[in-house]
């Protein structure tokens, strides 16, 4: 199983929102996919860890949509 920890070598998606060298629909993008990893291979599993990654991807988001 992959490692949902981690998406593209970042180790958060707070780090990948705040990623300088990304553009905004990159990071978008790469949220988007990052979720759709935890969604693909975590269905119906309620660990804690996931939830606690889902909520981080959120929260990216939300920062991003802040920002435009």
């Amino acid at each position: 199983m992959a490692d949902l920890n981690r998406f593209a070598g970042f180790t958060s998606p707070l780090r990948l929102a705040r990623d300088p060298y990304l553009s905004r629909e990159d990071k978008m993008s790469g949220l988007a996919t990052w979720r759709s990893m935890v969604e693909r291979f975590c269905d119906h599993d309620d660990s804690e860890d996931h939830w606690r990654l889902m909520q981080e991807i959120n929260r990216a988001f939300e920062g991003l949509g802040r920002t435009s």
